[in-house]
């Protein structure tokens, strides 16, 4: 009978925080084998056993002794550990083999002694450790010393980088010369979103770079190339088709970088982004190894007058490219033109053909017009309920700011003065209080004074009766007093 497969706990937990067949089927012992050897460590970037027939000794402190113990790459390793039949159950692949080996030789970063720190510049010194002259040449540098922006003659166009010290910064991995060994981009989104973009290294540093960006809360780029917009989140989780959009301070350089992740910038609204999502007459591609500045996945669309990304464009009635979302095909296959939609007050969507904008109100159905009324002191349109036409005139008023008078009709406060002798509101501008100081004052409740006239057969005196102003609901008459430079009809547009 085998012996129970023995691994040592800092190994144990590197394999339980990663997903993987491989590290999987190590954590079940009935998957594995000991016939060879057991007692499973690691040792730098490689893994260590105990040969089968030799004895296990520790030291003092319980660690385990060096004594008899052989050195064996992972990948070696783990097609001794896995019985074949079980390798091909589970469907293990040259691939998954070298992954499992990158992620041994990643978790060196944790130990003491290992040869490499991070440093995280900015401004000039992303020059610097772009410059070629400044790798290593001690260490594989892996996909860095193939990088085409790694010439002395690119320094210059590095300058987007250099001068927006507050949203891209350069990760860089060295080794004890201070040789940069990998570097990747660290674009800052917003204090909550940090991503690390494509890393340049060597593919087991390559696992160091996103070990560091998973401590740090980061995203980064999931498949190290030029065409990827999957990132992957602190825990884990990879996601497609993110789109960011990165503001920056300066923007107008003669030369440009070619750029993997954040290729488009637009040159109006100075943002750069890893997919065109709005059209902008602004925008170019920085997909260039020679500095100079690209079109590469945008087309011109003159239905919204600016560039839009080809991939995501149709071309519609024979006449523009445009959205995909901006139009429909056909019975006959062909694409058309959507109708222009706007979001209304109520939250629906609706032609915007057969819409209107009103001023203070927002965007309503045509036929819904004739319930509002302009106000013009007020500068904005109001429901019929709101507002009531001044006697006399074409000129509507807020029934707030309604004041009525003694003869039973009513006008704007600001142009009712108080008739002490009479106890009402009259309109024009004797020596009387304002309505509207009246009415804007401490008091709470505003009375009128009503008169009756004595005769033969009443000894009424000139004693007033207060009673409350009345509320009135004069039904509005549909008159169309709105000013032209106030009104958009947008089929006039």
């Amino acid at each position: 009978m085998e012996d129970k497969l023995i691994v040592a706990h800092s190994l144990r937990r590197l394999l339980s925080t990663k997903k993987t067949a491989i590290c999987a089927a190590l954590s079940l012992e009935t998957l594995c084998t000991t016939k060879f050897g057991n007692y499973i460590a690691r040792r730098g970037d490689k893994l260590s056993f105990l040969p089968a027939g030799k004895q296990h000794e520790v030291n003092a402190d319980g660690s385990w002794k060096r004594t008899n113990r052989q050195d064996i790459k992972p990948a070696k390793l783990i097609q001794k550990l896995l019985r074949p039949e079980i390798i091909r159950q589970l469907g293990i692949t040259n691939k998954d083999l070298e992954d499992f080996a990158n992620l041994i030789k990643a978790s060196q970063a944790n130990d003491e002694d290992f040869g490499f720190t991070f440093h995280l510049v900015q401004g000039e010194d992303i020059r610097h450790y772009y410059n070629q002259s400044n790798y290593s040449l001690r260490h594989s540098t892996g996909s860095v010393s193939e990088s085409c922006m790694r010439y002395p003659r690119c320094q210059g166009y590095l300058d987007i980088y250099v001068h927006n010290s507050n949203s891209v910064s350069l990760l860089v991995l060295l080794d004890k010369e201070a040789k940069a060994v990998g570097r990747a981009l660290v674009w800052k989104v917003d204090p909550d979103i940090v991503i690390l973009d494509r890393i340049y290294a060597s593919d087991a540093n390559t696992e160091v770079f996103k070990d560091y960006a998973r401590k740090n809360g980061w995203l980064h780029k999931t498949y190290q190339n030029a065409n990827c917009n999957w990132f992957t989140d602190p825990d884990g989780k990879s996601t497609d088709d993110l789109f960011f959009n990165i503001h920056l301070d300066r923007w107008k350089f003669s030369l440009y970088p070619f750029l993997d992740t954040f290729r488009y910038l637009d040159m109006d609204h100075k943002l750069l982004t890893n997919s065109v999502r709005e059209s902008s007459p602004g925008w170019i591609s920085l997909t260039s190894t020679d500095g100079d500045t690209r079109l590469d996945n945008l087309i011109w669309s003159e239905y919204n007058q600016g560039y839009i990304d080809s991939t995501r464009a149709v071309y519609v009635d024979q006449r523009a490219f445009v959205w995909t979302h901006q139009a429909y095909r056909d019975e006959n296959g062909n694409w058309r033109l959507k109708p222009d939609m706007i979001v209304l007050i109520d939250g629906t969507q609706h032609p915007k053909k057969d819409s209107i904008e009103l001023k203070g109100v927002g965007w309503i159905r045509s036929s819904q017009r004739k319930y509002y009324r302009y106000v013009r002191d007020r500068r904005t349109y109001y429901p019929l309920n709101d507002v009531v036409l001044v006697s006399g005139t074409r000129m509507y008023i807020h029934r707030d700011d309604m004041t009525i008078l003694g003869d039973g009709s009513f006008c704007h406060r600001k142009d009712a003065v108080f008739h002490e002798p009479s106890g009402t509101f009259q309109k024009g501008r004797p020596n009387g209080p304002l309505a509207d100081d009246i009415l804007s004052g401490p008091t709470t409740s505003l009375t009128v004074t009503r008169h009756t006239q004595p005769n033969s057969s009443s000894s009424a005196t000139s004693n007033s009766i207060p009673e409350p102003v009345p509320n009135v609901h004069t039904p509005a008459v549909i008159v169309d007093s709105r000013p032209s430079d106030l009104f958009r009809n947008s089929s006039a547009a």
